[in-house]
């Protein structure tokens, strides 16, 4: 099963549970800019056993945009065999964006898999060069690259139209320089 997320600005607070042999991944992502804030409470709760699940979200901000993401990962007492993974990608466009990431497990049962991760960069300095060395702008190498690091969560999403729609979207927003 799968769940997708584009969050928007503001608060959001998203809480899913899975039950017994469940298994589910969810994707998400964010888009910022100007001075757009976004206060994002994701909850994951493992509650049965033999639960599986995959978190990917990933954030891109801009201008004087700001992130707070708190990710969790819950995995009840009855949870054993779980297998849980939330991972956070962060890529900033400006030197005012800003971003915290607090990922974080909660874990009540034995014999589980449980992990987090999260990253911020910022595109690197050679990739725009080599990009705009072979005669795009500076801001089409950003663009490209802001579509590549999102590419790893949209491509995964099965619904079709969300998924064109979700690039269309995006798309939008590169051309607004993003």
């Amino acid at each position: 099963m799968q769940k997708v997320l584009f969050f928007k600005e503001g608060l959001t607070k998203e809480e899913v549970s899975l039950e017994e042999n469940g298994n589910l991944d969810i994707l998400g992502v964010v888009l910022g800019q100007k001075d757009a804030r976004f206060e994002i409470d994701l909850t994951t709760n493992y509650l049965k056993p033999n639960s599986a699940g995959k978190t990917e979200i990933r954030i891109v901000l801009k201008d004087n945009a700001v992130c707070n993401f708190k990710g969790l990962i819950k995995i009840g007492k009855q949870a054993h065999g779980t297998k849980a993974f939330l991972s956070i990608k962060t890529l900033l466009l400006s030197d005012g964006a800003k971003i915290e990431t607090i990922p974080s497990l909660e874990i009540e049962a034995n014999d589980v898999s449980a992990g987090h991760a999260a990253t911020v960069g910022r595109p690197e300095e050679e990739q725009i060069f080599y990009l705009t060395s072979r005669g795009l702008t500076k801001i089409q190498a950003e663009n490209l690259l802001t579509e590549g690091f999102l590419s790893e969560v949209i491509n995964k999403i099965e619904d079709v139209k969300m998924r064109d729609n979700l690039w269309t979207a995006l798309q939008k927003s590169l051309k607004r320089k993003l």
